[in-house]
């Protein structure tokens, strides 16, 4: 992996021109025996993180805390750009030493903030060992 600053290396999810189940099964084996420091997440308007869209029909592997997988294949057909992605499991973030959510805009924020909406997949970062931490700006 090519250096990124002093002792930081970058490990890459997808390899061009490999098929995306693929791509997740080299990312997993390439990612397992790691250890996440800090998992830097955003939130989609649609209360998505990482690529657990509410609509993927892999949502429940992403989700799921006993999950042995690392990086799984997921299709998230309404998100902008490619349907096809990877995304690391709640599983491998449930191992992060600590996870920092940053969000913009005053319409994620109400989302993030609002007692009476449905359950959304964002939600299960906080209910992690380490719970996300969330900041906010305009």
């Amino acid at each position: 992996a090519p250096a990124i600053g002093s002792g930081a290396r970058l490990l890459p999810m997808y390899a061009h021109g490999v098929r995306v189940d693929e791509a997740a099964l080299r990312a997993d084996a390439s990612y397992a025996g790691k250890h996440i420091d800090i998992a830097l997440m955003g939130m989609g308007a649609d209360g998505h993180t990482a690529s657990w869209f509410p609509q993927s029909p892999q949502i429940e592997d992403a989700l799921d805390i006993d999950n042995p997988r690392i990086v799984i294949a997921v299709e998230a057909h309404n998100a902008a750009g490619a349907a096809a992605r990877l995304t690391l499991t709640r599983s491998a973030l449930s191992r992060a030493s600590a996870i920092t959510m940053l969000i913009t805009g005053d319409e994620k924020r109400s989302l993030l903030g609002k007692a009476d909406r449905a359950a959304l997949p964002v939600d299960r970062l906080f209910d992690l060992r380490a719970p996300a931490e969330a900041f906010w700006s305009a």
